[in-house]
């Protein structure tokens, strides 16, 4: 049986730095969406499947597409 304990290497420095000027929703997606890359191997191109797997609320989704546009 496969191992399903899969990890990415997360440099903790970049991300804060990368990350630093983001507000802390987006900073959620962001890296709700990392995830699930380094799980699926990629990601849709689809604005509504990105929110879904981001886990945005249905309230902040102009806010999201403002934001990874």
């Amino acid at each position: 049986m496969a191992d399903q304990n899969f990890y990415f290497k997360l440099y903790f420095r970049d991300w804060l730095t990368g990350t630093a000027g983001m507000p802390a929703n987006v900073r959620g997606w962001y890296m709700n969406l990392l995830c699930h890359q380094a799980d699926k191997g990629g990601l849709p191109d689809d604005m509504e499947a990105l929110a879904e797997l981001a886990g945005v609320k249905y309230s902040d989704y102009t806010s999201f597409v403002e934001c990874f546009k």
